[in-house]
């Protein structure tokens, strides 16, 4: 039934070079919560570290990979590709996430 596709978990966010190729995970992921009955917030921690980590993954590997888990408590995995658009999306905002000026703790 549709009740038992609703998505109930994502479990991790997880990028790939190829669909054949092993993904790498997010790092630094402190929680995935539901926001409402189709989307998902991840909270991540802002380490150095990490935070160099992801912005490598993002901006390198192309198939996004999803563990998810339904309702009904089976388990599927979502994937695709970033594509020409999503790259450009990611390029731009990560060029101007880079341009804004920081604030010291």
């Amino acid at each position: 039934s549709l009740a038992e596709r609703k998505v109930a978990m994502l479990e991790s966010v997880n990028l790939r070079s190829t669909p054949e190729n092993l993904s790498r995970p997010l790092h630094g992921v402190i929680t995935i919560l539901p926001i409402n009955e189709s989307a998902f917030i991840l909270a991540l921690f802002k380490t150095n570290v990490d935070l160099k980590t992801n912005i490598e993954i993002l901006t390198t590997f192309d198939w996004f990979e999803m563990p998810i888990t339904y309702a009904s408590g089976q388990k599927a995995a979502m994937m695709f590709e970033k594509g020409t658009e999503g790259k450009r999306v990611f390029e731009e905002a990560f060029r101007d996430w880079n341009a804004r000026p920081r604030t010291q703790p």
